[in-house]
């Protein structure tokens, strides 16, 4: 009796399931938009895959904010509305006719699918809110092509700045030097950012031809691991074939039948021949190589020895500079207190000159009044036009000759005044 087996394992979603209600949306409700009508170059059916699997393998409770959802006409929203992980969807729509035409369209897919049970909410912009409950995870689903380089550097910035605990999942992020986004993107994860991207091409060989990229900061609890399941889910299988060739390559070595095939046939002599010389020849340089390195050991040693030498010629530099420099601060003492006993020593010549001058004033005021009352005394011993003022004056001349030319002069005179 044949049994039927009902096999309750979880489907993983694939291309088929994940393109299938985009298809529906676009061909019902969205129209041409600035990428064109080709679905396949506004939503290529492996990066939806991609984000829908990325956003399956996120942990937690999150909110998923839609910022492509204009540049791809609401295809990337629909993406994220049939998925049951996110708690809500926001969709980030530019004010004015094209984004009202996008959520038109986004209202009508809602409207006539009841399958989709995640919320859908508009937002008026292309920015992540900063009114988001905190307990709640974010994860972020932008296009590279609805920016030029530099707008898109700093567009991650700021979502990052709102949100540092963001999962940003990137469309739209061709070669590079083609489109510039690349080149922005390695921008705005510089090191000291903290940010790290990831291409989705780069970890895995199947995923070659998708154009998604990934940015979380450096300390996100779930970004490497989600991108390295999501590697894992196309490594394996995918190199079947080059483990299999491995194998028996291994397997026909083992057997040495390539050796008897090459002595039993008739080129096979010239063959080895050639093969043994060319062994020697390895031998030989292997041989040489060795020698090589054993001179590359001792040049390193002599190396080390001279480097040994040299610091400590730098020790000993560093000290004489240590001391030069002592020298130098004793110095700079040494002429600062010759300054200030140079300056003092004006000081107190200053003081002497002051001294002086006053001294000076004052025995002039001294001889002043001296003479001021010598003057006096004789007006009262003395008075102007009398006999005894005349003879004064005779008595000073004559004081005043015998002063300046001696006695002999006075006498002189004298005898002559008697003649």
């Amino acid at each position: 009796m044949p049994m039927t087996v009902f096999d309750s394992r979880p489907r993983l979603p694939s291309i088929m399931t994940t393109r299938q209600p985009v298809e529906e949306y676009w061909e019902e409700y969205a129209a041409a938009g600035p990428l064109g009508p080709d679905l396949d170059e506004v939503l290529p059916p492996l990066d939806a895959l991609l984000i829908h699997l990325l956003v399956d393998l996120h942990a937690g409770r999150f909110v998923l904010v839609d910022l492509a959802a204009q540049a791809t006409r609401g295809a990337s929203t629909v993406v994220a509305l049939n998925h049951p992980a996110p708690r809500r969807v926001l969709a980030g729509l530019r004010p004015g006719p094209d984004g009202d035409e996008v959520a038109a369209a986004l209202r009508q897919y809602v409207g006539g699918h009841r399958a989709t049970a995640v919320p859908l909410e508009f937002l008026a912009g292309a920015d992540v809110p900063a009114d988001l409950p905190p307990r709640h995870g974010v994860v972020v689903l932008a296009d590279a092509r609805a920016e030029d380089p530099d707008g898109l550097a700093e567009a991650v910035g700021r979502w990052f700045d709102t949100r540092p605990d963001a999962l940003v999942l990137l469309l739209g992020v061709g070669p590079v030097n083609e489109s510039g986004a690349v080149e922005a993107l390695l921008r705005a994860c510089r090191p000291e950012t903290g940010r790290r991207l990831w291409l989705a091409r780069e970890s895995a060989e199947a995923l070659a031809s998708s154009s998604l990229a990934v940015i979380a900061r450096r300390d996100h609890p779930h970004a490497a691991s989600d991108v390295a399941r999501l590697a894992a889910l196309y490594t394996g299988n995918v190199r079947y074939l080059d483990l299999l060739w491995a194998m028996n390559r291994e397997a026909i070595r083992g057997t040495g039948s390539d050796a008897d095939t090459l002595r039993s046939h008739p080129t096979g002599s010239p063959v080895l021949n050639e093969l043994n010389e060319w062994k020697g020849k390895a031998q030989s340089a292997g041989e040489e190589l060795a020698r090589l390195r054993q001179n590359v050991s001792e040049a390193r040693q002599a190396t080390g020895l001279v480097e040994g030498q040299l610091a400590a010629a730098r020790e000993e530099a560093a000290a004489l500079r240590g001391d030069r420099d002592r020298t130098e601060q004793q110095l700079a003492a040494d002429r600062a207190q010759a300054a200030r006993i140079q300056a003092h020593a004006e000081a107190l010549w200053g003081a002497v000159v002051e001294r002086d001058r006053l001294l000076g004033l004052m025995q002039r005021s001294l001889a002043y009044r001296f003479a001021l009352r010598v003057r006096r005394g004789r007006s009262w011993l003395a008075p102007d036009a009398s006999r005894r003022y005349r003879l004064l004056c005779r008595v000073r001349r004559v004081f005043q000759i015998w002063r300046g030319q001696g006695l002999w002069s006075v006498l002189k005179r004298v005898a002559g005044k008697r003649r």
